[in-house]
């Protein structure tokens, strides 16, 4: 007894034409797919050697940038000391200003004082 008696031979050939066709069609989505998920780990990998050097230059410009603040520290103190400098030395030269003012004061005195005796 056959199972289908009623289907024609073509109808069966069809049948499984089209199966085989689904078939292959199903294969050649897993080999898209296979492909694609290939590519995107080579992405991945290509991604993940590139965050590595960025990583890598961030550590050399964090680097660059800490030398840098340490200079600018460095000389933000000798700033502070040549304005200290500076200030002691106009000091300085206000006490020998002071200083100047009175001797040109004792002179005048004291030639006032001398005026007085005549010598004969």
């Amino acid at each position: 007894m056959k199972l289908f008696p009623a289907l024609p031979k073509a109808y069966i050939q069809v049948r499984s034409n089209r199966e085989r066709g689904n078939v292959q069609s199903t294969g050649s989505a897993f080999d898209q797919i296979t492909s694609s998920t290939k590519q995107l780990f080579a992405r991945t990998d290509g991604l993940g050697t590139e965050m590595k050097q960025i990583s890598e230059q961030m550590e050399t410009i964090i680097a660059a940038i800490d030398h840098i603040s340490a200079i600018s520290e460095r000389s933000a103190a000798n700033s502070q000391n040549v304005a200290a400098a500076a200030e002691e030395q106009n000091a300085s030269m206000q006490e020998i200003s002071a200083a100047a003012t009175m001797l040109a004061t004792m002179a005048e005195e004291m030639n006032n004082a001398v005026r007085v005796f005549k010598l004969s």
